[in-house]
């Protein structure tokens, strides 16, 4: 960027984001890792993928929308069993459209799903 502007960044997810800001905090690193940004780390253990928009709202009522939001999530909902994981899926469609009508200048990072063994 060509201004000192500082770039918001909204991180949500579940444990292992959670567990990435306490290492961050414990090897006495900055929260913003350096960069030119203000990072907002928002990790839950067993967060679902269904307390994403509740968190987004929670977190747009009290600070700007920002330049970037980076998500992991998704893990702990895929696994339940039982679940139908093509009405997952249109369930994650739906919510990251809203998500881009909450946060339309937002550029939003999504991470992989990560593999579980059920």
């Amino acid at each position: 960027m060509a201004d000192d502007r500082v770039t918001p960044v909204w991180i949500v997810g579940s444990s292992i984001i959670q567990r990435l800001y306490a290492h961050i905090c414990e090897q006495g690193l900055a929260r913003s890792l350096g960069l030119r940004c203000s990072i907002t780390w928002e990790g839950k253990v067993g967060r679902l993928w269904e307390q994403l928009l509740p968190v987004l709202r929670s977190l747009r009522a009290t600070a700007p929308a920002p330049d970037i939001l980076i998500i992991h999530l998704g893990g702990n909902s895929v696994c339940w069993e039982g679940r139908n994981r093509l009405d997952f899926l249109r369930e994650m469609q739906t919510d990251l459209a809203e998500v881009f009508r909450m946060l339309p200048r937002t550029r939003l990072l999504f991470s992989s799903i990560l593999p579980r063994q059920n």
